[in-house]
């Protein structure tokens, strides 16, 4: 069995797909700033991991598109090279119920962009989990052994151009 990922090395995969995010978001226009854990030193970072709070799980940007009234918050959701080519996006339950409730709380919407750039919203993810339309696991994998949603990438029909507009 492989061996599983440390912290480190699961945030080194998060960082490079919110760098890559980012730079996707501010070719089409949009302002993107740091927001939850962004905005944490790496010491509270880490050590809110362990911890059961929902500021965990905040969403990793908010964004703005200048000239305009829109404004989202976003979360990036990368994944390890071995998991690329899988028929699933995996996305930790306490993350999406905590991406719903910010949503809600702010008045934003929160946009997941998952490695393969397709994109769907946090109140959409919730309803295909509500529908049963899931698998799930308990981190017998690389990550971090927290519980997850497997959701089939065939319900994610939205990409960065449809939601966020095309490049400039």
């Amino acid at each position: 069995m492989t061996a599983r990922l440390t912290f480190r090395q699961r945030m080194a995969v998060a960082i490079s797909h919110e760098q890559a995010v980012d730079q996707e978001l501010q070719r089409r226009g949009w302002e993107v700033f740091d927001f939850g854990q962004a905005t944490l030193p790496f010491q509270m970072f880490a050590h809110l991991h362990v911890l059961p709070v929902a500021i965990r799980w905040r969403p990793d940007r908010i964004a703005r598109r200048p000239g305009t009234q829109m404004a989202a918050l976003v979360d990036a959701k990368g994944t390890t090279e071995r998991n690329r080519e899988s028929a699933n996006h995996a996305i930790e339950c306490d993350s999406l119920s905590s991406l719903v409730g910010h949503a809600d709380a702010n008045g934003l919407e929160c946009y997941v962009v998952f490695h393969d750039f397709k994109v769907a919203t946090a109140h959409a993810l919730a309803a295909i989990v509500e529908r049963g339309d899931v698998g799930s696991g308990q981190g017998g994998g690389l990550g971090s052994g927290t519980p997850y949603w497997l959701i089939p990438r065939r319900y994610i029909h939205d990409d960065l151009d449809s939601v966020f507009g095309w490049p400039l």
